[in-house]
């Protein structure tokens, strides 16, 4: 956490001082850390200028999601692979399990379905038939694991 130097001198700038670092103090022994939105945020929230914005460290096993391509560039009748890729955090091992879009009204086939893994990666296939319409699509991958946590990614389909 890095402070902006003031050049205020005196009894009330070393005051300000001190009620930041004890402001800080407290808020990081509580497992809460000052937001680092805008330059600043001690400053008015020591001399009660502005509220401070707080957020929580999150300590519980999670996950994240990526995809191997952010974005796909398909033709009618083709078909594609995308890999979805799992990254476990703070010691999660558990169930992932990962819900493509439904896509039937586009005339787009994902499959499968929605698979539920322990594994580091999924891979889908994409085929897109003759009827899809050309066009830009975002296609939401959902993804929960047993420990209740919620995550999506999304793929951008272009149809040309």
């Amino acid at each position: 956490m890095a402070f902006k130097a003031q050049n205020e001198r005196g009894p009330a700038s070393r005051l300000r001082a001190i009620r930041i670092a004890l402001l800080a103090t407290m808020l990081i022994c509580s497992g809460l850390h000052p937001s680092r939105a805008a330059d600043g945020d001690l400053d008015r929230a020591a001399s009660g200028d502005n509220d401070l914005v707080l957020a929580r460290y999150n300590t519980e096993p999670d996950f994240s999601l990526s995809l191997s391509s952010s974005a796909e560039v398909m033709s009618p009748r083709t078909k594609a692979k995308v890999t979805l890729n799992l990254t476990r955090l703070r010691g999660y091992t558990g169930n992932v399990t990962i819900t493509p879009p439904d896509t039937s009204a586009l005339d787009i086939r994902i499959v499968p379905d929605s698979v539920t893994t322990t594994d580091d990666s999924v891979r889908f296939k994409i085929k897109v038939r003759g009827d899809t319409p050309s066009g830009s699509y975002s296609l939401i991958f959902t993804a929960h694991s047993d420990g209740g946590q919620a995550h999506s990614i999304t793929l951008t389909l272009v149809v040309q």
